[in-house]
């Protein structure tokens, strides 16, 4: 069975090194693997093509969500700051340095505790659309 809050910390890392089409999922053992292309090795190529091929894990896939994440998260705060985040938030380096804004801001660890609520709700229903069975 998949607990929910391991699949959206995965989701998580996959999202922030852009690996969102390399996670798989072991929902009887729950697992979860990620490949690093750049890393690849003739073992983590074999397991990979292991996983693409086998019944037992399942690929991971949901569209890019950091960006609405952000906006999101920006949008929740008082009008004053949100538009201050907005005009971080753009061009190249906006979530690093958006980030860093939130930390200035005080905003860091709330962020996180969103981040993670968002991508749980992601996450129920990646597994409601597979019919995997999960627990929160």
């Amino acid at each position: 069975m998949i607990k929910i809050r391991n699949l959206a910390e995965m989701l998580c890392d996959a999202q922030t090194h852009m690996i969102d089409k390399t996670v798989f999922v072991n929902p009887k053992k729950n697992e979860f693997v990620y490949f690093l292309d750049m890393y690849d090795d003739d073992s983590e190529s074999n397991f990979k093509e292991e996983c693409y091929n086998s019944t037992e894990w399942v690929q991971v896939v949901v569209d890019c969500f950091s960006r609405d994440m952000y906006l999101e998260f920006i949008y929740l705060q008082e009008e004053h700051l949100h538009l201050e985040l907005l005009n971080v938030f753009s061009g190249s380096g906006k979530y690093s340095r958006t980030k860093n804004h939130f930390a200035i801001k005080g905003l860091l660890e709330k962020f996180y505790k969103f981040e993670l609520e968002y991508t749980s709700k992601l996450a129920i229903e990646w597994c409601k659309d597979h019919n995997l069975e999960f627990e929160e």
